[in-house]
């Protein structure tokens, strides 16, 4: 059967090994070359997609039209760009030709497709496709010189300050084509084939974003999409969009949703700070202790309050009371009125919006005395002064002007989370579709509901496997929400946990503290290294003699180097497998008692 199957014959290649082109013979035969008359079959656009520069092909031409015995004028389809530039200016005048635009608009042309046919503003930009096509996004001065290296005629008009500037303004009439302007001044124009239609090195169309997305939405796995994800740049851009991962959310987790938990414990957390500004002696507090008619900031509204608040919820309380709180035109001051007479400075101030944005509180009274009777000021974070020759007085004023012209801003809480995110935050089992709305109350991140309805501390194994999975699952810019409940998972296996297990549960902890993805507070980081330190004292003292059953294939195994909650892996299958009976290490006194009472007495301990 193998010998039945068409090859290139040995005349073409003789004929490629004389032109030193003996690397063309896989592809010409893989085109569909046999014999020396189906090179005159071959394209200049073949060549060019194959690297060969312009006299390569032009020796390649001039060889098959020798062989071949054919004239100069039937060979036009041979000859390289610049010729066909120039035989296609020397066209009968006469002849009117009609371009096929339906055939244009379809993707990136072929040279002896392009160029002659048309202005220099239509062949431009489709030669200017297909040069993108297999060199990818490149800058506008590089791109004019491709154009006029591949088609000379159509810069002859220009010279070397006006052919790029032709050419970025006609891609930029172009439709298909995208212009990135730089950043900086200096930044030339990046141009790049749009992103809804991706072209291959052979000029063929693969799919656009409407048809990859189509695809994608279709599949059922986070596996399947990650493997259209790696097939080109367009199905990668449509792989980690909402619109699929919102699909797989809404498959896999029906009751999931993609508010921010973050948003909903700040939201509930303002409408109880409302709801407990609502009563008598929380006005009575700011319209008696402050004096009506005097500019106040913020901050001190909030000092003059007996309760903790925020600033929100103290202007939605003072947008509630227009007869006694008024704000100034630019919303940075209040001020207090008694009764009707009390305003003079602030009668005209306006009654307090509930929608401005709260201002930052700035410095307290007491920190401006203090600067102003000269006390000294705390050292600036800059420069040694050693290094410069201004004192660093100077660079103290300036950072005051900054922090006074640009107040830092109140970071803002994102009310939905992106899909992909949300996705592998209920995968994992870091959010839940259950609500914790429940009438036997909130249980904690250790704890669970018995038949009887009574909270019960987890089992050992399930809380370790629980808080390894969580702290594998973590990322650093998840929800702050989620974050405590990995800190209150490890609470669990460092509190909760009963005597024993310490190599796993350094293990964990460990792991938690030094992967940098989880968010704790200094205090509880403390803690956790603390209570680390005593479990790692206790280690050495866990090593056990342990009994192995794999529950894959049932082999089984005996270890001197094992621990409570530790798994080993069969030689036979690679599963990993617990231990279902652990002993505790024998002396060399209590092996050799053990030994001369053939197994049997004193030497023989119970397992754990």
């Amino acid at each position: 059967m193998s010998s039945s199957r068409l090859r290139i014959s040995n005349e073409v290649t003789n004929v490629l090994e004389e032109m030193d082109l003996a690397s063309l013979g896989p592809k010409l035969e893989a085109l569909g070359v046999r014999t020396m008359n189906d090179l005159s079959l071959v394209d200049d656009a073949d060549l060019v997609r194959w690297g060969l520069s312009t006299i390569e092909r032009r020796r390649f031409f001039g060889k098959v039209r020798s062989l071949l015995g054919e004239t100069e004028s039937s060979a036009t389809g041979f000859l390289p760009p610049s010729a066909l530039t120039a035989v296609a200016t020397k066209r009968n005048p006469g002849r009117a030709t009609r371009p096929d635009t339906a055939a244009s608009s379809v993707g990136p042309a072929r040279l002896d497709e392009l160029l002659g046919r048309g202005s220099a503003e239509h062949q431009v930009p489709r030669l200017a496709e297909r040069v993108l096509a297999s060199t990818g996004p490149i800058d506008v001065t590089e791109l004019a010189g491709r154009l006029q290296r591949a088609a000379p005629a159509l810069a002859q008009g220009y010279d070397a300050t006006e052919w790029p500037q032709f050419v970025e303004a006609s891609v930029r009439a172009f439709k298909r084509l995208k212009v990135e302007d730089g950043v900086l001044a200096g930044d030339r124009p990046i141009i790049s084939i749009c992103n809804t239609v991706l072209f291959s090195a052979s000029e063929e169309v693969i799919s656009d974003t409407a048809c990859w997305l189509r695809v994608v939405t279709c599949l059922a796995t986070p596996a399947l999409v990650a493997v259209i994800a790696a097939a080109c740049r367009a199905s990668r851009e449509v792989a980690d969009g909402p619109a699929v991962w919102g699909k797989l959310l809404s498959r896999w987790y029906p009751k999931a949703t993609l508010l921010n938990p973050d948003y909903v414990a700040q939201t509930d957390l303002e409408r109880r700070l409302e709801a407990a500004l609502e009563n008598d002696y929380a006005l009575a507090a700011l319209t008696r202790r402050l004096q009506p008619d005097v500019p106040y900031d913020i901050g001190d509204l909030l000092r003059a309050l007996p309760q903790q608040t925020t600033p929100k919820a103290l202007i939605k309380f003072m947008s509630k009371h227009g007869d006694n709180f008024k704000q100034s035109k630019d919303g940075r001051k209040f001020c207090i009125s008694r009764q009707e007479g009390d305003l003079e400075a602030c009668k005209d101030w306006l009654t307090v919006n509930p929608f401005t944005v709260p201002p930052v509180p700035a410095l307290t009274a007491a920190g401006s005395e203090t600067n102003n009777k000269g006390e000294p000021a705390p050292v600036h974070m800059g420069r040694p002064s050693e290094l410069g020759s201004k004192p660093l007085v100077e660079a103290d004023k300036s950072d005051k002007q900054n922090d006074e012209e640009a107040p830092p801003s109140v970071p803002q809480v994102c009310q939905q989370l992106d899909p992909k995110q949300a996705f592998r935050l209920y995968h994992t089992g870091l959010l839940s579709q259950r609500s914790d709305q429940s009438k036997r109350g909130k249980l904690e991140a250790w704890e669970y509901y018995s038949e009887s309805n009574s909270k019960c501390v987890m089992a050992a194994g399930d809380l370790l496997d629980l808080a390894e999975s969580r702290v594998r699952a973590i990322r650093n810019n998840d929800p702050a929400v989620v974050h405590e409940l990995v800190a209150q998972t490890l609470e669990g296996v460092t509190y909760k946990v009963p005597f024993g297990f310490w190599n796993r549960r350094v293990r964990v902890v460990s792991n938690a503290l030094n992967a940098s993805q989880l968010r704790v507070g200094r205090e509880q980081r403390k803690k956790f290294e603390r209570k680390l330190l005593e479990f790692m004292e206790w280690v050495k003292k866990e090593r056990g003699f342990g009994f192995y059953r794999c529950d894959s294939c049932g082999s089984r195994w005996k270890s001197g180097f094992s621990y409570e909650e530790i798994s080993q892996q069969c030689l036979s299958c690679g599963a990993y497998a617990k231990p279902y009976r652990i002993q505790d290490l024998e002396t060399r006194q209590e092996r050799e008692a053990r030994e001369q009472d053939g197994g049997k007495g004193g030497g023989e301990k119970e397992g754990v």
